[in-house]
């Protein structure tokens, strides 16, 4: 797996190099929903946004006719539904000298193939970042965003001189150039948003509700109205454009402070964990909160675990679906004799819901690049009616 996005890449006539090391994602997601998609994505500040894909509902922001599936009742086994769905997408457009100025930070479920046909059992989850920008000057452009940084340099003149999309997950190829590998062929289901080697979405930014109007109830924001923004964990709520005459003869550097949002606030997850990263190279300990809420209290539970993806999941007999690949799965706390370095897997949930559990990473340089998957079955003595959302650590 390619871990360092300080590799470039050609794209159109600019070369792109994204700079620094993404140090974060995705926390996780949810089981998978009736459409087997997830059915909320967990962020890494513990905020859930939830698959939005009600046509009736204005703040999901689909348009009519603009899919096959508007207006029908979505069966995903029928092949009626949403060729391209959101959980959360952020959007801002401007008029620049040089031509339309794009900017897209999306979270989308798509289906992996080639046609991007509805089919059921190619579901998949990619996140993007998108750039398009038109110049009048040729040159060295950086633009500075929520998620990180993106420097242009030999960029030509023309409409559309930065037309730079970054779809996770990427990989290497054969010639050295960073690839889109989540959005067509199946294998990368709903993972690919978790990985921090790769995904430099992290947070689902919002409308700062400093500034009015606030967001609508429920909501991150709304599709229709651009509004300033908040959330992003490097501090940069806005998108900063540099680059020779980027404003008009002399200006050298823009901002663009408001964004339209489309988000539905999923439920709050059962379970996440700390830290989001552990060094192989010196080990640590990730911590597991366990949150069921009072009516889980006195609830038998137990952690499962894996190093492989999130899908395509194991399907129990009552309904309950466990997101995790079943080759891959560990049970720590089930084990005849407990493993001393996971502690707290298999226990009873207090009175308020809630138990704390500790795995310890050694130091195993060989366990780089792997992601570690956790969830929670609980329920009373002898059954299970709850399973919890993913929570990740990443081992580097």
């Amino acid at each position: 797996m390619f871990h360092a996005l300080t590799a470039c890449i050609v794209a159109g006539a600019a070369i792109v190099c994204s700079s620094g090391v993404a140090n974060a994602q995705l926390l996780g997601h949810s089981p998978k929903s009736q459409h087997n998609f997830p059915a909320f994505y967990v962020d890494s500040a513990g905020n859930t946004v939830a698959h939005c894909i009600d046509w009736n509902d204005p703040m999901c922001g689909h348009l009519p006719f603009e899919d096959p599936a508007y207006g029908q009742v979505l069966d995903v086994a029928s092949g009626v539904f949403w060729q391209e769905s959101f959980y959360w997408l952020c959007l801002a457009e401007a008029d620049l000298p040089g031509g339309r100025l794009i900017i897209v930070f999306a979270i989308e479920g798509v289906f992996g193939n080639a046609d991007e046909a509805v089919i059921d059992g190619d579901q998949t989850l990619f996140s993007r970042i998108r750039f398009r920008m038109g110049t009048t000057e040729p040159g060295t452009y950086t633009i500075l965003h929520p998620f990180g940084e993106n420097t242009f340099t030999d960029v030509g003149v023309g409409g559309r001189a930065i037309n730079y999309t970054e779809d996770c997950l990427h990989t290497l190829n054969a010639d050295g150039v960073i690839v889109p590998s989540c959005g067509e062929g199946v294998g990368n289901w709903f993972a690919s948003g978790l990985d921090p080697g790769t995904a430099r979405i992290d947070r689902f930014l919002y409308w700062d509700p400093n500034v009015f109007p606030l967001a609508p109830a429920g909501y991150y924001g709304n599709p229709d109205i651009p509004h300033r923004i908040a959330g992003a964990s490097n501090g940069r709520n806005s998108v900063i454009v540099q680059g020779p005459n980027v404003g008009g003869p002399g200006v050298n550097q823009i901002e663009i402070t408001e964004f339209t949002i489309m988000g539905k606030h999923g439920p709050a997850p059962t379970l996440t964990s700390s830290p989001r990263m552990i060094d192989t190279g010196t080990g640590g300990v990730q911590t597991l909160q366990l949150d069921g809420g009072p009516a889980r209290a006195g609830d038998f539970y137990f952690l499962a675990a894996s190093l492989l993806n999130t899908a395509p999941g194991i399907d129990l007999p009552n309904g309950l679906h466990v997101p995790l690949a079943p080759e891959g799965i560990f049970v720590f706390g089930l084990q005849a004799e407990p493993a001393p370095f996971a502690m707290g897997y298999v226990g009873l949930l207090d009175g308020n819901g809630r138990a704390t559990a500790q795995l310890s990473i050694p130091s195993y340089p060989e366990m780089a690049g792997l992601n570690l998957y956790h969830v929670f079955l609980s329920g009373p003595p002898g059954s299970f009616d709850h399973v919890s959302n993913i929570t990740t650590v990443s081992l580097h």
